[in-house]
């Protein structure tokens, strides 16, 4: 009887040691963090909405790709800072994330926009989309854009039809 309680005992042991080394899950990303994004998202926001484009460009990393629809990547802090430059004018930006999940350093969000381009002309459109966009914390703890991608709700339009032939 006694070692079957020596060998219950050491087995036990055996199983607590297993369980107390065993990794645990992933932690859970803070909700500093979390907050720390939706701020940054709204900052981006507003330096668009102002045109601000070396501002709303600090917002990347400065080796970050940026996915704009109908147009090839950007690379590159000083690409993107191009780009935005050269985009009409808007205003009213709304970002809102509504997804943000992450581990350690690292962030997604996935959210939706909307907007009103400012035409040349001086006829405003506007816009709905979603983006998903990767966020990565830096040394100073700010959260900085390290590839971002964004593209419309709004339906491309259907071609002309095509021209009839007239048959003599």
């Amino acid at each position: 009887m006694r070692t079957q309680q020596f060998w219950r005992a050491i087995l036990l042991s055996l199983v607590g040691t297993v369980v107390a080394c065993a990794p645990s899950g992933p932690a859970a990303f803070p909700q500093s963090d979390a907050d720390a994004i939706r701020e940054a998202s709204k900052g981006f926001a507003q330096a668009a909405s102002d045109t601000a484009w070396s501002r709303w460009a600090q917002y990347f990393t400065e080796d970050a790709a940026f996915l704009p629809p109908n147009t090839p990547i950007r690379t590159g802090r000083t690409a993107i800072e191009a780009w935005g430059r050269s985009f009409p004018p808007m205003k009213d930006l709304r970002i809102e994330p509504r997804e943000i999940v992450g581990r350690d350093d690292v962030a997604y969000a996935v959210g939706a926009y909307s907007l009103t381009l400012v035409l040349p002309g001086g006829a405003a459109v506007a816009d709905t989309g979603k983006y998903i966009a990767i966020w990565q914390k830096q040394a100073d703890g700010s959260w900085k854009l390290i590839r971002d991608i964004f593209n419309s709700d709004i339906p491309v339009p259907a071609p002309p039809p095509a021209p009839t032939q007239r048959r003599d």
